[in-house]
């Protein structure tokens, strides 16, 4: 949690242990592409206009106003520097760009590949915002946001707190209300309690852990992943390919197989990275493993920057029968998240801890990449806004979110839903990865498989 204190905030030790992960080459920044329409009615120049009046808003809230202090180990600061409102230069920090012709998904994501590869500024506020034009038209998606932040200021979920607030439920609402500008409300009563990526009934946190707690959080500690070509060393080059499927065909399948859509979201990223491996002759003969972030805030905490665990669960990619890889998962899903609902939140907390922690201290001594992590691709889902929504008046198509790599962590795999729909991201180091694109087909493809066995 990020607390005030006169001028500085203080970093906590979770927020702090991002800052030790980012290097030249594993930028710790995340992000967010939201895809958007035309406003009803909207003139030439809408987008110029967009962007003045994003630059016009110059109240910025925290944690958007945090620079870290000047020192050559900044992951041993303790404190955030809070940068006056008159001093954040939003010129730099708000952009706006146009896509090369023909200006499709693809055009999109080899933008997004380069601002995702490019670092923030250390010496100012770690966030960026870019507008992008030139979306094609026939696909009823005019323009996109793209919001990247550090990963110590803000979680994905945060973030998309944020999100929803600057969006409206009403095409007429003409207000202003920029994402660093937002000071985000707790969400509307009558939401389920166990939206995607959250641990369902996690308790509410307690001093003290009972022996039978901590036996089982020791239980449930992974063992080292399977070594392969996904956890070497990464260089600095990020590369993006995005798909979006129906929510009623995971829907389906989860129904006919027993599982929840977030096992199904597994299971075709699993299938996916099987067929691929497998084309390059990489597949180890032992299953692969997924770091799946769960979040554990409270609906009413509005401060915390990151505030989640991870359960660690295989994804049978040893086994051909895609039926049979969802059942596995499924199984292992069930056990993971039965573990943590017998923990208190603080204990859950400090179990992802005993899971990242590790991988912080390799990329400090060195180690991280030539020594297998405790997973092999982090996989995550985070839920979105289920109603229409507008941004001064442009209908939101899609939400589209990117993660942070790492020396031994070379994909990132995240969905969002939004519109009926799950939008999945892939982030990858672009040398270990320069043939993204096929991972998303075998992706696209795991999902038809798995419908055709749902019958």
């Amino acid at each position: 949690m990020t607390t005030s204190s006169g001028s500085a905030t203080t970093i906590s030790g979770r927020d702090r242990m991002f800052l030790a992960f980012d290097t030249p080459r594993t930028r710790q920044h995340v992000a967010f592409v939201a895809t958007l329409g035309l406003p009803h009615g909207a003139e030439p120049g809408h987008l110029g206009r967009t962007l003045w009046r994003m630059r016009a808003a110059q109240a910025v809230a925290p944690p958007f106003n945090y620079r870290l202090p000047r020192r050559r180990a900044p992951w041993l600061a303790r404190a955030w520097e809070v940068v006056a409102d008159s001093a954040i230069d939003l010129r730099h920090h708000v952009r706006c760009h146009t896509l090369r012709p023909p200006g499709d998904m693809n055009e999109l994501a080899r933008a997004v590949s380069l601002l995702h590869s490019s670092p923030l500024d250390p010496a100012r506020p770690l966030w960026e915002l870019h507008l992008i034009g030139g979306l094609n038209a026939s696909a009823d998606e005019h323009f996109a946001l793209y919001f990247k932040f550090h990963h110590a200021l803000l979680d994905g979920e945060g973030c998309l707190r944020r999100l929803r607030y600057m969006l409206s439920a009403d095409p007429a609402d003409d207000a202003m209300r920029p994402l660093w500008g937002v000071v985000p409300t707790p969400p509307p009563a009558g939401l389920p309690d166990e939206a995607p990526g959250t641990v369902p009934a996690a308790l509410p946190g307690e001093p003290d852990e009972s022996p039978g707690r901590r036996r089982r959080r020791r239980r449930v500690l992974p063992a080292a992943a399977t070594p392969s070509v996904l956890n070497g060393r990464i260089g600095p080059a990020r590369t993006v390919a995005m798909s979006s499927y129906d929510l009623d065909r995971l829907h389906t399948v989860a129904r006919a197989g027993g599982a929840t859509v977030n096992e199904v979201l597994l299971a075709v990223c699993g299938s996916g990275l099987r067929v691929y491996l497998d084309g390059r002759g990489d597949l180890p003969r032992h299953s692969l493993s997924a770091g799946v972030p769960m979040s554990v805030r409270e609906p009413t905490d509005l401060r915390a920057a990151n505030a989640f665990t991870l359960m660690v669960i295989d994804l049978a990619t040893d086994v051909a029968d895609p039926v049979e890889r969802l059942r596995r998962i499924a199984g292992a899903s069930d056990r993971a998240k039965s573990d943590l609902r017998a923990m208190s939140r603080s204990a859950a907390e400090r179990h992802g801890a005993h899971i990242s922690v590790p991988l912080a201290l390799q990329h400090l001594v060195g180690l991280a990449g030539r020594v297998p992590p405790p997973y092999n691709v982090v996989v995550s889902n985070v839920p979105g806004r289920r109603q229409p929504s507008y941004f001064l008046g442009a209908p939101l198509k899609a939400v589209y979110a990117l993660g942070s790599l790492c020396h031994g962590t070379a994909l990132f795999m995240a969905a969002c839903s939004s519109n009926g729909r799950l939008h999945l991201t892939i982030t990858a180091d672009r040398d270990t990865f320069p043939d993204l694109r096929r991972l998303r087909v075998h992706t696209d493809e795991a999902l038809d498989e798995l419908m055709r066995g749902a019958g």
